[in-house]
């Protein structure tokens, strides 16, 4: 005779308490001492950092919890440990609280004759043409705007955009797992070139043969001579990095082995300059050097894309009308790159 085992519990339903009660009760301390904790990993160095007692912060969190109707923490022998419960309100605890900062921020800029307050993230290949040229008929439209730019790469910047501190990002989402939350609009392609100084080695004149065997010959020895530069690169696992890889590995040959890695496009041209390296650069970063005349462009043998560069936001957030105003002109300047 078998016996059948109960099937287990069902797990109860966390009592998610009304809208309208967790408006009325949740406070901006309990908000402040969520994010305190995410910052400083315990409730002492939380405590501290608000400067309020232990016991205090104990009772804050207690209450916390007993409105939300779940349990925000793991009570564990070294400290307190995140649920998921958790880690979902501090996120927002924390998006909240840039809110209120932002808006203290703009009130001050307003106050100070300013229009409005616009913070920007953007991939630096998206600034020379794209962002520089929206941006400068922006604040002829509108020149009281005060605004923030930080160029990085999309590992900073989208998660400054997701807590707030950013308004939007000129770049790109590097895959599907980071669209949480966020909105992309593509508007153009970018695409990667090769820069080197211009009396490097690799641009002395050579003559084009003009068989199809020779011309892959050519190729060949190109690739294989550029594989054994020292090169100056994006860290390994951006999408720039990868593409440049992947070219490599496309057209039959092993990419580079000696690298310098930086983010830096400034960094990357002055060892350019100054040395025989070669560098791989944003194409529109590469042409604005280019016409400076400190670096040149090499022509390699190699298809080299990185996607589209576009707006990327928070798409449940609102937005304020200077962003929607910069959004519009992204898309015209978009709209000419593209004709």
């Amino acid at each position: 005779m078998t016996t059948r085992r109960a099937p287990p519990a069902a797990r109860p339903r966390a009592a998610i308490p009304a809208e309208h009660a967790l408006r009325r009760s949740l406070k901006t301390r309990h908000l402040a001492l969520l994010s305190a904790l995410a910052e400083h990993g315990s409730l002492r160095r939380a405590a501290d950092a608000l400067a309020i007692s232990q016991p205090a912060a104990t009772k804050t969190l207690s209450q916390l919890e007993a409105l939300l109707g779940v349990p925000l923490f793991e009570r564990q022998p070294r400290g307190l440990a995140f649920t998921a419960f958790g880690r979902v309100m501090t996120r927002r605890a924390q998006i909240v609280l840039h809110e209120i900062d932002s808006a203290r921020a703009e009130l001050a800029a307003v106050a100070a004759g300013a229009t409005g307050k616009l913070a920007i993230g953007a991939l630096i290949g998206a600034v020379p043409r794209l962002l520089s040229t929206a941006l400068a008929r922006l604040l002829d439209a509108q020149p009281r705007i005060e605004v923030s730019v930080l160029a990085d790469t999309s590992a900073t910047l989208l998660p400054l955009l997701q807590s707030g501190r950013l308004d939007i990002v000129v770049g790109r989402v590097p895959d599907e797992t980071q669209l949480s939350g966020l909105a992309f609009e593509p508007l153009i392609d970018e695409t990667i070139d090769v820069v080197a100084r211009p009396d490097h080695p690799l641009l002395r004149a050579a003559p084009r043969p003009r068989a199809a065997g020779a011309r892959r010959s050519n190729q060949a020895a190109m690739l294989t001579a550029l594989s054994q530069q020292t090169w100056v690169m994006y860290p390994a696992g951006t999408i720039l990095r990868s593409s440049v890889d992947a070219a490599f590995r496309n057209a039959g040959a092993m990419p580079p082995v000696r690298v310098i890695e930086t983010p830096s496009t400034l960094l990357a041209t002055a060892l350019v300059q100054q040395t025989d390296m070669v560098a791989m650069l944003p194409g529109d970063v590469a042409s604005h050097y280019e016409a400076t005349r400190r670096v040149v462009r090499v022509p390699v043998p190699l298809r080299i894309s990185a996607g589209a560069l576009g707006i990327v936001d928070v798409g449940e957030r609102p937005r304020a009308p200077v962003v929607d105003a910069l959004i519009a002109q992204l898309r015209a300047v978009a709209r000419e790159l593209g004709s």
